[in-house]
């Protein structure tokens, strides 16, 4: 028993380092790791990342608008960098969030 929780502690993080996770460095790597996170992903969880995304880029427009022009390429350089990393739970997690705050 003392050796099967580090080894599920283990197996956890080979999981998680395994999901394949947005690369923000640049506008191309974005769009082709998006898309390579999708055809990863069965019909109703593609489903929900895609939900989950529109959400966070609809959140990232309202602060984009409430911007001068000369911050508005910043704070699209941040919505990349806030991608950057995330996997398709993370996003779906993230989406559920924003769901939330906006039904209170």
């Amino acid at each position: 028993m003392k050796r099967a929780i580090p080894t599920l502690i283990l197996i956890c993080l080979l999981f998680n380092s395994c999901q394949k996770k947005i690369d923000g460095s640049t506008k191309e790597s974005l769009k082709k790791s998006i898309a390579e996170i999708e055809e990863t992903l069965d019909k109703k969880k593609k489903k929900e990342f895609r939900e989950s995304m529109g959400l966070i880029l609809f959140r990232g427009q309202l602060d984009f608008f409430s911007l001068t022009n000369g911050g508005a390429t910043k704070k699209l350089e941040g919505l990349q960098s806030v991608l950057d990393g995330m996997t398709a739970d993370d996003i779906i997690a993230e989406g559920n969030k924003i769901r939330k705050e906006l039904d209170e």
